[in-house]
């Protein structure tokens, strides 16, 4: 009885770890850096845009019509669009722009041969890689580009936003809240070291620090990121260089997407291991956000539950314990109960996609492990503005 209690401490304490310790960590970190904070001045330069486009007519006029609105001199920019294996009207909307490259073949291979494609094209010294399916502020570029005038910059991750209004329902606004949290994390590394992992919808790094990605890589964006690190450069978070995301139609549509990057993480994690850069703090980072939360936070959870059923004959303490679980289950279960009949409650919600993600990142590993996942994975459904 005694190990399972060490196992159920060590486990919580992993948990708060996990989802409070480390961001407390950053923040008192970063109040004792001394950082420099990044000169915003003007810093033009040729710069190349690359758009993997698999299917998205319904964006990609959107999408080209925001580029080429953007705060940036039309001269310096590069747009190159990667419409691989698309059997819609993709290829006519980028044609109707005279001013962008299409690549295109009838073989679809994924995200990470689509990146791999339209590298050798870039003509310019940085790259901004962008999903069709998100618009940019019209200053991003320049906020991106004032980066790199610190040479140790080698990318830049962007802010992810998800677009709410008064018709989304509220696990969009859940989502939404979870992308904040995400944000504060970022923008807390940034300042204490680096940025660890770029979001895919929108990022940047320097072209000279690219290296082809092997095509069955699920998470281009994290992949790419570690590869600019172990080089010794910096990846920095620019919250003024901002991607909007229209949110996913559904709870379902959101647990393919969910369960997807999950798979992604199980091979990254299979791929880099659990130490992967010769920085130190790096690696700290890299085991708080990717190891404890991807693969041990999920796991924990159930074992926590499972312990604390085992010890609550033990004391009234842990019979008190595990009352404040199934508590917070029920409460979770009702938030879905809500859900699913359109009735508001944020707190609901909020804990319901918390117990959300975690599943589908329990089901996203096994399924890596057992099945495998496809980069050509289908698109979740999002919602029309």
């Amino acid at each position: 009885m005694l190990m399972i209690q060490i196992f159920f401490w060590c486990l919580v304490g992993l948990l708060f770890y996990s989802y409070i310790g480390y961001s407390a960590l950053l923040a008192c970190v970063s109040l004792i850096s001394k950082k420099n904070k990044t000169n915003h001045s003007i810093f033009n330069s040729k710069v190349s845009i690359i758009i993997p486009a698999y299917d998205e007519e319904l964006f990609l006029r959107r999408k080209l019509e925001n580029i080429f609105a953007l705060n940036y001199p039309k001269e310096l920019l590069q747009v190159i669009v990667v419409t691989d294996g698309s059997t819609d009207q993709s290829n006519k909307i980028v044609e109707s722009f005279p001013f962008v490259q299409l690549l295109f073949i009838n073989e679809r291979k994924g995200k990470a041969a689509a990146i791999n494609r339209a590298m050798p094209f870039v003509t310019s010294p940085y790259v901004i890689f962008t999903d069709a399916d998100t618009i940019l502020n019209v200053n991003s570029v320049q906020f991106i580009l004032s980066h790199y005038q610190n040479e140790k910059i080698g990318g830049v991750a962007c802010e992810k936003r998800i677009f709410l209004s008064k018709n989304n329902s509220k696990s969009n606004y859940a989502e939404g809240l979870y992308w904040q949290y995400e944000s504060f994390i970022k923008q807390m590394e940034s300042e204490v070291h680096s940025v660890i992992g770029a979001a895919g919808e929108f990022f940047s790094i320097k072209t000279n620090l690219f290296q082809t990605l092997p095509e069955d890589t699920i998470l281009d964006d994290f992949i790419i990121s570690s590869i600019i690190l172990k080089k010794g450069f910096h990846f920095v978070y620019e919250k003024n260089a901002i991607a909007v995301e229209l949110p996913t139609i559904s709870l379902k549509e959101e647990a393919k997407r969910k369960i997807r990057i999950a798979a992604g993480a199980a091979q990254t994690l299979s791929r880099l291991g659990i130490w992967p850069y010769q920085n130190m703090w790096l690696n700290i980072q890299y085991l708080s956000r990717r190891v404890i939360r991807w693969v041990i936070s999920p796991i924990a959870l159930i074992l926590v539950f499972v312990f604390n059923y085992v010890l609550k004959s033990n004391s009234e303490f842990y019979c008190w314990l595990f009352s404040i679980q199934i508590f917070f289950y029920c409460f979770s279960l009702t938030g879905y109960i809500f859900y699913l009949f359109k009735i508001r409650s944020g707190i609901l919600l909020a804990s319901m996609y918390f117990v959300f993600m975690n599943a589908c990142m329990l089901i996203g590993f096994v399924k890596y492990f057992t099945v495998g996942q496809s980069v050509n994975w289908k698109k979740a459904e999002r919602t029309a503005i």
